[in-house]
């Protein structure tokens, strides 16, 4: 089988959970496909790496909001010098459209738009908006995919699921990776100082989305009932400054570690004592499952796709449940002991391994 070329077009690299997948999944094709990676801002030097270290060949372009017809300028050119066999998209908010409308015209004969999301807006015009956005989207793709059953029905309607329209490609992982180890969890947790302290725990972008906000409030409540308690926060992004700020407002500096992008996180997940996702939107997040498969007792937002429930121990809650409702639900998970096992059949539909053909079939396939 010979070698295809294949671009991901992204908005970032900057250690988010779509860029995990990318590199998941490239990590077991990449004997057979050139990957390149379209992006439309700088790059995290830590993230960067991990892709040239997988052999993509990165194009930073302009930001859309900055320079839109300069932008997509580029998009067409780099698509049109390359002659790739696929493009594959990532882009937020039903944006797809506009790569795949510029990979079609290039003559690029598959085009995946991929949804990551799931969106729930309750404003009128938005939803208008998506449903023609969700039109064009599937006029310019050849391929409709999501992340989970609740994206694909966000991106492509309930019919076109029902119908088999949608490829779900699961954001799977190496699983083995995450189970979890005594030694590794020691030796982090004298690393950080917290041996014997109560651990919260998060990992994302800060950005909106992931309702950095509400999280401190959450730990707020619970540090004035366990003084002990730390927070760690691993990942990156623009409103890092305000949650920091928000925290030494709370007087509550001593007690959050803000640990950056980390090149393995296996070895925090093993260090936490309960893990907390409290999001306002998501599709299927990566973190999720590997906290699962790490036995860490879970807490996320009701918003997030219930196929991401691998254990018993993940409990779903609503955000608009107050912060003392998530800290006591937090607080009655301290005496869980790790390892609650996982459903096996569950686990094994995000085990990298058994996944990554659902992908390398779309790659080699024909146009349908």
């Amino acid at each position: 089988m010979s070698k295809i070329r294949v671009c991901h077009i992204v908005c970032a690299i900057n250690g988010g959970g779509v860029e995990q997948v990318i590199l998941n999944y490239a990590s077991k094709i990449k004997d057979q496909v050139d990957f390149d990676i379209i992006y439309q801002y700088p790059a995290t030097p830590a993230i960067r790496e991990r892709f040239e270290n997988l052999g993509f060949q990165l194009h930073e372009i302009v930001p859309k909001k900055e320079h839109p017809f300069s932008h997509i300028r580029q998009i067409y050119q780099i698509l049109k010098k390359n002659s790739y066999d696929v493009v594959h998209c990532h882009l937020d908010w039903y944006l797809n459209f506009i790569p795949c409308f510029l990979a079609l015209i290039c003559g690029i004969k598959i085009r995946v738009s991929h949804h990551h999301q799931v969106y729930q807006s309750e404003n009128t015009l938005l939803k208008m908006s998506c449903g023609i956005l969700r039109i064009l989207n599937k006029i310019t793709a050849t391929h409709y995919m999501a992340c989970g059953i609740d994206a694909a029905k966000s991106a492509w309607g309930e019919t076109s699921f029902k119908q088999g329209e949608v490829i779900i490609l699961p954001n799977a992982i190496k699983a083995e990776k995450f189970y979890f180890n005594q030694p590794s969890r020691d030796k982090i947790r004298k690393e950080l100082g917290v041996e014997h302290k109560f651990c919260i725990g998060h990992i994302g972008r800060f950005y909106p989305q992931k309702n950095h906000i509400f999280l401190i409030d959450i730990f707020a409540e619970i540090h004035t009932r366990i003084p002990e308690s730390f927070l760690m926060l691993l990942g990156n992004g623009p409103l890092l400054p305000k949650i920091q700020n928000k925290i030494k407002d709370l007087n509550l500096l001593d007690s959050v570690l803000f640990l950056g992008i980390q090149q393995d996180t296996a070895p925090f997940y093993h260090a936490m004592d309960v893990f907390c996702l409290p999001s306002l939107w998501e599709g299927l997040p990566v973190v999720l499952i590997e906290a699962q498969i790490s036995g860490l007792p879970c807490i996320a937002s009701v918003i997030i796709d219930k196929k991401a429930k691998l254990s018993e121990n993940c409990t779903f809650m609503n955000t608009q449940r107050s912060p003392q409702d998530w800290a006591e639900q937090i607080m009655s998970m301290r005496q869980i002991k790790r390892g609650e096992p996982i459903n096996q059949t569950i686990l094994k539909s995000y085990n990298i391994d058994e996944t990554y053909p659902i992908l390398k079939n779309v790659y080699f396939s024909q146009k349908r």
